[in-house]
């Protein structure tokens, strides 16, 4: 007889999760669990009921004295300690985490203490519910997922999500002193400068064929336990504190806003910064990626056998998704319906959502499987899961009338999840072309400016040009006299002596004014004009430096001709023996003194 081999697993993309068909009853549907009834017979149901009252009696006396014995030996690393008790310490913890958390919506499981009921929404429990555990359990889960010791760190997780769900229920709890400690763990988990905050880490190590179903099952419940607990705390704290208190603690410096922290008390101090915390940020910065809704898509595929809650908690983060605003159209200062921006009318102005992030062939396919299905048509448990499907459908199809690129784009995996759901909402406009058209439309802008005042300055050019037009002409000429006719004549005297003086220049650079003794004979020299009409010499006494000076005043043209005629006088000829004509100057010669003219000769 030859043995039959079971089949061997194809690939990870196939069977994405690994086990033999082992799942957890809370985990699982009713009818899906391979494993013996739940209801069972009496031997079963008095079995059950023993260990029941086994579990509550062990919390009530001595989960407490042995939790606080462990706890020290692991904060001492004690040498009794092995390596796999650490995994025992985690399992004892989950159980009766887990059970007490099942446990409390039975009547008859009720616990009483000394005859009264208990407001402690954890019991004794909460000796496992401080920070040393948190870091235990938290660090555990880096040291496991880097020696790959993925079992380990399936059970780490597995803790971690039952912590954080006695932990929703320690902050809703009406003992005081319980929420206060939710408070303080919250502060540290998230709200620290260094939050100890796994949950991003957890959901990117996640691959299939890896993990199996209970792990992702797990991972589910984890994500949706921490995000209605930051929602829930965010807006009680954002009612208790108003929002001038938040702005002034948020605005100052931080050494001021430090030393007011500190005359604060301390849940005050929490809520101020809870209240600060961003919610809708931690969840599109750290949460969502490609990677989460390939992750969901894979855990909703097996729709018949999750539990109802598990298939709540996938729906309600794709329908969270589809609502999370990335840009938000604004009707009065831009957008579609602004009629002052025309450059944004151009470009749409649509409200973007990260719905396009479910636009891919795998979740698709897995919606259609679900509304062809016809066996769940009818059953409640499926109708929230129904009504989603067809939703994302009836969108899909709307949009591809609009944008048939969808049809390509929902077969690849897109690395800026943000930026695609902007450029497929928005006819692949990107922010370069709304610049360029913002740039088109504030030139033509620009240009019917121009145009305008254009036609105001050729308006007023007109009008200048008809009131001249209308204006009487007058051609009288204005008649200059006196002073006037003196000064012209002042003026042209000065450029005859100007002109004068240049020919002179040029006269001394002519070869024949030296003579065969290579003797340079001084040009002419003028005589000036005082202020008092005299002819005087320049202050060096060299003939050189005569110069011709008109009166500033009036100076008429007789004397102009008087200083010409005497300047002919005395320049004498002296004819060389070579045949050259020479000439001498004897300006200084003359005395200045007898060079006086009056007027009236």
């Amino acid at each position: 007889m030859s043995s039959v081999d079971p089949p061997r697993r194809k690939n990870r993309k196939a069977e994405p999760f690994i086990g033999f068909g082992r799942s957890s009853a809370s985990h699982t549907r009713q009818g899906a669990v391979i494993s013996s009834n739940h209801e069972g017979g009496p031997v079963t149901r008095r079995a059950q009921q023993t260990l029941n009252n086994f579990c509550g009696k062990f919390v009530n006396k001595c989960y407490g004295p042995m939790m606080k014995s462990l706890k020290n030996e692991f904060r001492r690393d004690s040498v009794r300690l092995e390596e796999s008790d650490k995994l025992v310490f985690f399992r004892i913890i989950w159980f009766f985490s887990q059970w007490w958390r099942v446990s409390r919506g039975s009547k008859s499981a009720q616990i009483e203490s000394e005859g009264k009921k208990s407001n402690s929404a954890v019991g004794q429990l909460i000796f496992t519910m401080d920070m040393f555990t948190f870091n235990l359990v938290l660090n555990s889960t880096d040291n496991f997922h880097q020696r790959k010791k993925y079992s380990d760190l399936m059970q780490a997780v597995a803790l971690y999500h039952e912590m954080m769900q006695l932990l929703q229920e320690m902050y809703l709890s009406k003992d005081s002193t319980e929420h206060v400690m939710a408070l303080g763990l919250m502060d540290r988990l998230f709200y620290a400068n260094e939050p100890l905050d796994r949950l991003p880490k957890l959901l990117s190590w996640w691959s299939p064929g890896t993990f199996t179903r209970e792990y992702l099952c797990d991972l589910v419940e984890l994500c949706h336990v921490t995000l209605k607990l930051l929602d829930t705390n965010s807006k009680s704290c954002q009612k208790d504190i108003p929002a001038d208190a938040r702005r002034k603690h948020k605005f100052k410096d931080k050494k001021k806003r430090e030393e007011e922290e500190r005359r604060l008390d301390a849940v005050e101090r929490m809520k101020n910064t809870a209240a600060e915390f961003d919610v809708s940020s931690y969840f599109a910065k750290k949460i969502v990626s490609n990677q989460l809704v390939f992750m969901y898509t894979r855990l909703l595929t097996q729709y018949k056998i999750n539990s109802h809650h598990i298939n709540h908690h996938i729906v309600a983060l794709f329908l969270r998704l589809c609502k999370f605003t990335i840009v938000q159209e604004d009707d009065g200062s831009g957008g579609a319906n602004d009629m002052r921006d025309p450059g944004k009318i151009l470009i749409g102005g649509k409200t973007v959502t990260l719905e396009p992030m479910l636009y891919n062939i795998n979740l698709l396919t897995t919606l259609n499987d679900i509304l062809h299905d016809v066996i769940i048509r009818r059953d409640k448990d499926y109708s929230s899961l129904l009504s989603f499907a067809t939703l994302i459908m009836r969108h899909f199809a709307r949009a591809t009338e609009s944008n048939p690129m969808l049809f390509i784009e929902c077969l690849f995996r897109h690395p800026a999840p943000h930026r695609f759901c902007e450029l497929s909402t928005n006819m692949y406009v990107s922010e370069e072309l709304m610049m360029i058209a913002e740039r088109e439309v504030l030139l033509e802008e620009q240009q019917k400016l121009m145009e305008s005042q254009l036609d105001e300055v050729g308006e007023e050019d007109q009008m200048h040009e008809s009131s001249e037009e209308m204006a009487p002409d007058n051609d009288e000429e204005v008649e200059f006299g006196g002073e006037g006719d003196e000064l012209e004549e002042t003026n042209i005297d000065s450029d005859i002596v100007a002109t004068d003086s240049a020919g002179a220049e040029q006269e001394d650079k002519d070869p024949e004014r030296w003579n065969g003794r290579r003797k340079f004979i001084p040009k002419r020299k003028r005589p000036r004009e005082d202020v008092d009409g005299q002819l005087t010499l320049d202050e060096s006494s060299s003939p050189s430096s005569v110069k011709h000076l008109g009166q500033e005043d009036n100076i008429s043209s007789d004397r102009v001709k008087r200083s010409k005629i005497l300047r002919k006088k005395f320049a004498t000829p002296d004819i060389p023996s070579d045949g050259e004509e020479e000439f001498v100057d004897n300006s200084a010669s003359i005395n200045p003194a007898r060079l006086v003219f009056d007027d009236d000769e």
